[in-house]
């Protein structure tokens, strides 16, 4: 099994942290504080993610969600972002699996294919995985550019999310 990071706080009903991808749990700092006052929160490093081991075969949806299975609380509300929601999505069709779900823009499927054409086009997805093997941290700094877009303040959130 690979080592998953996590970390635990606050006291109250359950509610795991997902993060998204190229991110980690550190992504939920800034809710803590308030999250803290009525929920017992468990952060995770999804596997190949911040202080989580990935191992060199990668790993799979299925593998991902057993690890988290074994490691959070069992019947807890889990708060996913983007691959975080995939993942709780996924952990959701277990017996095991979240007693809730909550989704920031999240998806049932990244790629197209079968009945789901909302997806990125999988020539898309593979020139992504192509530009990380050549500059992964210019790939990333891309990626966090994506999402933050143009602003006043987006250079400071980028550097706030690669922290």
């Amino acid at each position: 099994m690979n080592r998953i990071y996590v970390e635990q706080h606050g006291q109250g009903p359950d509610l795991v942290l997902i993060h998204g991808w190229g991110l980690h749990g550190g992504i939920w700092d800034g809710l803590l504080p308030q999250l803290t006052r009525d929920w017992r929160i468990t952060v995770v490093d999804l596997p190949g993610h911040g202080r989580s081991a990935l191992s060199p075969s990668g790993m799979s949806l299925d593998d991902a969600v057993d690890h988290l299975l074994e490691i959070v609380p069992l019947k807890a509300t889990w708060l996913g972002w983007s691959l975080g929601a995939l993942v709780a999505l996924a952990a959701a069709t277990r017996e095991q699996g979240p007693r809730r779900l909550i989704l920031v823009a999240g998806t049932p499927r990244f790629v197209q294919g079968g009945d789901w054409e909302a997806g990125m086009d999988p020539a898309t997805l593979q020139g992504f995985a192509d530009e990380l093997l050549e500059d992964y941290e210019g790939t990333l700094r891309r990626y966090h550019g994506l999402h933050v877009g143009a602003g006043v303040d987006s250079r400071q959130t980028i550097r706030e999310l690669r922290e």
